[in-house]
């Protein structure tokens, strides 16, 4: 073999490892890194406490975290609601691309004018935050519903994980740098913390853009169901269909019953694996409870750290394998409400127990049960047999 050709080869080894060997693969876990701004910097680190701080100025402290959970329900209420009809909307008339697009630019324009807020707009905050937070959670309906087109079925575990890994990666780099622009403005040339977060804002918005380009380039809109112009009794029609054919896909709906549980995933190959870290969750709630030191602290970050990302990676993955390929963005908009009434009942357990106990460290305990009961309908999802259901169904590949 020429020399040339074999110094190409090992160059993207390492992609092949990835399973990134394709532009459309790598352009597609490449919205995983742009998307992840936003979750990491906005939802996670920054807007609560400029929320609390900022907009919610002049109010009691108390007041501001009860609108700002208020404000989290109503864009995970919406979401919840709204997906099922956009994800049938979506595979009748081929709609994925465009309205990931439309919905990631809602999420985009609503973060950018964050940057615009002053002390005590808490209204115009919220609104703000809840039509972002809707945003971002639809568009993230449909880029999961492209997985099962873009990569082939052997591909799909290497695919997902790579995305979440590129996500982790490029969100925790964009909010290392704003953390540092934020406690040290002057090092930027900006006159105050304040100045810092609202280009902290500015810099999500045009992260998001810009890394999301090469998905819309290279990702090509799978065909669709019906060549019915879009209506309401198409998608109502479209959505009917899909709850009736749901016990035909038996697997794919036990496992969106475990997930929604614990909240975590699974994997195709490896189920013995992320089933141990289910049991690794459950180590991590008791550590918890015994937290006392920052030693204590930092090996519990250490152990969520080693199984969150590929857990969630991996339920992705998996669920993409039990759906057919015709409805991706009805399934996964079904496995976003399951993933939305998740997030609502995790902290609703938790804080029944508090107000039960009086004590977050017993209350981090119930935590326990998700994880087992979870676990002990992931023991029961057939994967094989979900697969060989995907496969029998004539129009499921189509």
């Amino acid at each position: 073999m020429p020399a040339g050709l074999k110094s190409g080869h090992e160059t993207f080894g390492w992609l092949d490892r990835l399973g990134l060997n394709r532009p459309e693969l790598r352009a597609w876990a490449l919205y995983d890194w742009a998307n992840s701004a936003f979750v990491t910097v906005v939802v996670t680190a920054v807007f609560p406490i400029f929320f609390q701080k900022v907009a919610c100025q002049g109010l009691e402290p108390a007041r501001a975290v009860v609108l700002f959970a208020l404000t989290t329900t109503i864009s995970m209420g919406l979401a919840a609601v709204l997906s099922p009809f956009l994800g049938a909307l979506a595979d009748a008339c081929g709609l994925r691309k465009r309205l990931l697009a439309r919905f990631m630019g809602l999420a985009v324009l609503c973060t950018a004018g964050m940057a615009l807020l002053s002390p005590g707009q808490w209204k115009l905050a919220g609104l703000l935050f809840i039509l972002a937070n809707l945003g971002a959670s639809l568009s993230f309906v449909f880029y999961d519903a492209l997985l099962p087109h873009v990569a082939r079925p052997e591909e799909v575990d290497r695919v997902s994980a790579a995305g979440y890994a590129l996500g982790y990666l490029g969100g925790g780099l964009l909010l290392a740098l704003n953390l540092t622009w934020i406690s040290h403005p002057h090092w930027f040339g900006l006159v105050s913390p304040a100045a810092a977060t609202s280009l902290t804002f500015l810099s999500v918005a045009l992260w998001w853009v810009m890394f999301s380009v090469p998905m819309f380039r290279r990702v090509s809109e799978p065909r669709p169901r019906s060549p019915a112009p879009p209506s309401l009794g198409l998608v109502l029609g479209q959505l009917a269909g899909t709850l009736r054919e749901l016990r035909r896909y038996r697997q794919a709906w036990l496992m969106m019953l475990a997930f929604m549980i614990y909240n975590d995933g699974v994997g195709t190959i490896i189920r013995r694996a992320v089933l141990g870290a289910l049991a690794l969750y459950v180590v991590v709630t008791v550590v918890a409870f015994r937290v006392r030191t920052s030693q204590d602290f930092y090996l519990l970050a250490a152990m969520v750290g080693l199984v969150q990302g590929g857990s969630q990676a991996l339920s992705r993955s998996l669920f993409a394998s039990l759906i057919p390929k015709t409805r991706t963005a009805e399934f996964f908009a079904f496995f976003g409400v399951c993933e939305k009434f998740a997030g609502l009942l995790g902290p609703a357990t938790i804080a029944v127990m508090v107000d039960w106990t009086g004590s977050t460290r017993v209350a981090l305990l119930a935590v326990n049960a998700f994880f087992l009961v979870g676990g002990w309908l992931l023991a029961r999802v057939d994967v094989e047999a979900g697969r060989r259901a995907v496969s029998e169904d004539p129009a499921a590949g189509l």
